[in-house]
């Protein structure tokens, strides 16, 4: 592209014309609400879990680590970190253990599990 009419190329942006990083200020919460699909005949339920607390979902424990929301005038999001075990504890890994994010549901499934797991509310 040829130079401009004054002949110079446009000014190179100043240094600090950078985008502010928004704020990543979650609050943690008490309790965790998941909701859960049984693959086998559509039914579904909800689970009120504490943070460090377990429930059973089908043929899997589900113990919550943690839960937290976005505050108040940020984009309204929650997130739970948890483990799925299998009841009869056979192997050593869990399922599935780590965030699951409301905004983000694909990671819902763990592994060949009868059931689907998704985020409703922490509080």
């Amino acid at each position: 592209m040829a130079p401009g009419p004054s002949g110079n190329n446009p000014a190179p942006l100043p240094n600090n014309d950078v985008a502010p990083t928004p704020p990543n200020d979650w609050v943690p919460g008490k309790t965790a609400e998941i909701g859960v699909l049984s693959k086998a005949d559509g039914s579904t339920s909800t689970l009120t879990i504490p943070v460090g607390g377990q429930a059973t979902a089908g043929d899997l424990i589900v113990s919550v680590q943690a839960c937290v929301t976005r505050p108040p005038g940020q984009l309204p999001d929650v997130a739970i970190f948890l483990t799925l075990q299998p009841k009869d504890g056979s192997g050593s890994a869990p399922l599935y253990h780590g965030w699951m994010v409301r905004s983000a549901p694909g990671a819902t499934d763990a592994g060949n599990a009868g059931e689907a797991f998704r985020v409703m509310n922490c509080s």
